[in-house]
């Protein structure tokens, strides 16, 4: 006997927005500001209407179950193209429940937490990577550990995820952003890892804002110290800068 669907569907703002835990590390967070910050002007230019959303973290409901978190997965990152990032209901998402949606999440990630391999649970209408390729049908899944710097990303073929091979730099061609992704090591916030990041197609690293104020620091300086110069050989040849 199929079970009866209540009259009205729950919305995001019916629905748990939490499950109480703490994050898992407190590298996390840089992690997910990493990712999102840098690729932040490629979606703009993918989107000029601003109609995508980037959960962090965010809980996606894709069944009805009791209790409702059973029915819920919550990715680190994802990406979900052609949605309002804000509902007209809310402030913000609560939550992206995929029965009042029309769109699924297309690239997702998870970091890896712990040695239960919840990452590649294939558990049917659990497991995340079976509902990641199964009911969510992403394009791209990639898992990254922290501790060892080991990346895996599936691309969906043929309706299953298959294991990606990097391309000669290393990484990982995501061609729903037409950028790669890939690890490189660094030292922010305090911690020195093998980050994940994106890169352009030439296998530059795209910038966060951190980067991005940094090099504008850098061009400053750059143009500090050469007009210090040419204000010295005017001096040198007899003229006053300042009088220019």
């Amino acid at each position: 006997m199929s079970a009866t669907l209540p009259k009205q569907l729950p919305t995001h703002l019916d629905l748990p927005d939490t499950d109480g835990l703490p994050v898992h590390n407190s590298a996390e967070p840089t992690q997910t500001r990493l990712l999102t910050e840098s690729l932040r002007p490629v979606l703009q230019h993918l989107h000029p209407d601003g109609k995508y959303f980037i959960g962090q973290d965010t809980g996606i409901y894709y069944r009805l179950t009791d209790p409702p978190l059973k029915g819920c997965k919550s990715p680190d990152w994802c990406y979900i193209p052609g949605v309002d990032p804000v509902p007209p209901d809310y402030p913000y998402r609560r939550s992206y429940v995929m029965w009042h949606e029309t769109v699924a999440p297309l690239v997702l990630i998870e970091y890896v937490s712990d040695d239960s391999r919840s990452e590649w649970d294939q558990t049917p209408k659990e497991g995340k990577f079976w509902v990641y390729e199964t009911v969510f049908r992403a394009q791209y899944y990639a898992i990254h550990d922290h501790a060892t710097g080991k990346l895996e990303v599936f691309q969906r073929i043929n309706n299953r995820f298959e294991l990606m091979k990097p391309n000669e730099r290393g990484r990982y061609p995501i061609d729903t952003f037409g950028v790669e992704l890939g690890v490189h090591r660094e030292h922010i916030d305090g911690f020195e890892l093998d980050w994940l990041r994106w890169f352009d197609k030439n296998g530059t690293m795209l910038p966060s804002d951190d980067g991005r104020a940094k090099e504008a620091d850098e061009r400053a300086k750059k143009f500090e110290d050469l007009a210090a110069k040419m204000a010295a050989k005017l001096r040198e040849l007899g003229v006053d800068p300042n009088r220019i």
